[in-house]
């Protein structure tokens, strides 16, 4: 999945992956700072099918478009501003093996400036970036969740996103209420 440009409003143009289907998110700022996707239109010459949509992977997008090196551009899109260059070519990666200190005392900012790239790199490559850094690391990923609330407490890595409830959609423990 690789940006392929920011346009006016906060749009951000995604090439998902190689089946040639074109996706558009629209995102705007809620409050906290977080970038969250508000609209999408999508294109496949193919045709659009149940499953094509559903590989649609809406969770990484948002996460791509919280990556600070892509952050900022949009908000900049957001108001109006016409960009002169694509912020991102190609996101390199962050090494995914931490070089984690040892003993119980506090651990340094920059252990949680590289856990919160760690996590930002992942969580537009994988489904649950906390495992892949919790195998790599060989820690709880318990762990993990705690390096990264950390992380985001010291102002390296972006809010989390909240869980939207199920409420009154069939099959929910709230479709009687």
């Amino acid at each position: 999945m690789e940006p392929a440009g920011i346009r006016r409003g906060g749009w951000l143009d995604v090439q998902p992956d190689d089946s040639g289907c074109e996706v558009r998110v629209r995102l705007r700022g809620r409050e906290g700072g977080r970038l969250e996707i508000v609209e999408m239109r999508i294109a496949d010459p193919t045709g659009l099918t149940g499953t094509s949509l559903r590989d649609i992977p809406l969770g990484q997008l948002e996460a791509l478009a919280n990556c600070p090196e892509l952050a900022q551009s949009i908000r900049d899109a957001m108001r109006g501003v016409t960009l002169t260059h694509f912020p991102i070519s190609t996101m390199e990666q962050p090494p995914i093996r931490l070089d984690v200190p040892s003993g119980r005392k506090r651990k340094p900012d920059d252990f949680y400036r590289a856990v919160a790239a760690a996590y930002r790199w992942l969580s537009h490559q994988s489904p649950r970036p906390a495992e892949e850094i919790a195998t790599r690391n060989d820690v709880p990923v318990t762990t993990v969740h705690r390096w990264v609330k950390e992380a985001r407490h010291r102002g390296f890595a972006v809010p989390g996103r909240r869980r939207r409830s199920r409420r009154g959609l069939p099959g929910s423990k709230y479709d009687d209420i």
